[in-house]
């Protein structure tokens, strides 16, 4: 009877899955670097057979759910790269009459008239730059620039307004101006890369930021993957040997052992 319910019990059971998995399975091509994979199988090491199997699986579909997760990510920047192939985000207007007209008058309206021949725009290979009056008349300006710090990208309101808007930010941390100048700024040179006039820009330089980061993502697509470990690699930690078959490893692992042979070497 009691043979019977060692056989049935899902601790014994899960005891000899893992067993097999251990054994049958022995060979691995994984070494489990990755520090996320090796705490886990520490932590499953402390459980149950029946718990350390479930919690094994378990971990191996967050990490799959998460890979999903990930790729979810990647068709989306892969569509936003499309989308901004054939509909750049410009700072203020179209290309063509049209737009250098409508960029013009905004540029009146911000006091900064030498500016409206600026132009900026995020496409598919990221923040275009034109300043045709300028030294450099073309540059490009990547994401990992901005988020490193080597170019700043940010908002100059109109400077008839600053007096306003710093009686404003006394009560709103934010305060939304509806044209303003859209700043490339250099601070390795100290120098301002362009400045080109944008309607309501605190939301342009949000929606061209995020489009950069997009970009981004597909540089390095697979960055935000997790390499999924199998399930014996989980287990690997895991002790199988606390049963009958080494009921006497305490009393091997308790004798004494012999003292060190004296390696003293005497002169003379």
């Amino acid at each position: 009877m009691t043979n019977q319910n060692l056989s049935t019990d899902p601790d014994q059971r899960a005891r000899r899955k893992i067993r097999a998995l251990l054994d049958e399975r022995a060979e691995t091509n994984w070494a489990m670097p990755e520090e996320y994979a090796f705490k886990k199988a520490q932590d499953i090491a402390q459980l149950s057979p029946i718990e350390a199997l479930r919690e094994a699986k378990q971990y191996i579909e967050s990490l799959r759910e998460q890979n999903r997760t990930a790729q979810s990510k990647i068709d989306a920047a892969v569509k936003r790269k499309q989308e901004l192939a054939e509909h750049p985000i410009t700072n203020a207007g179209p290309r063509g009459l049209k737009g250098f007209i409508q960029r013009w008058a905004l540029s009146l309206l911000n006091a900064t008239p030498f500016t409206n021949f600026n132009w900026i725009e995020v496409n598919q290979d990221g923040l275009q730059i034109y300043t045709p009056l300028a030294t450099v008349s073309q540059r490009t300006i990547t994401y990992k620039q901005i988020e490193g710090g080597a170019v700043v990208f940010s908002v100059d309101p109109p400077a008839y307004l600053d007096q306003i808007l710093g009686f404003l930010r006394q009560f709103r941390r934010t305060v939304t101006v509806p044209w303003g100048e859209l700043v490339v700024y250099e601070p390795g040179s100290g120098r301002t890369i362009a400045r080109a006039i944008a309607m309501w820009p605190y939301d342009k330089q949000k929606e061209m930021t995020d489009a950069l980061r997009y970009l981004a993502l597909l540089n390095q697509p697979y960055q935000g993957y997790k390499r999924l470990p199998r399930l014996r690699d989980l287990l690997i930690y895991y002790d199988i040997h606390d049963d009958e078959d080494l009921a006497d490893l305490n009393d091997l692992l308790a004798i004494d052992k012999p003292p060190p042979a004296n390696t003293d070497v005497l002169d003379g």
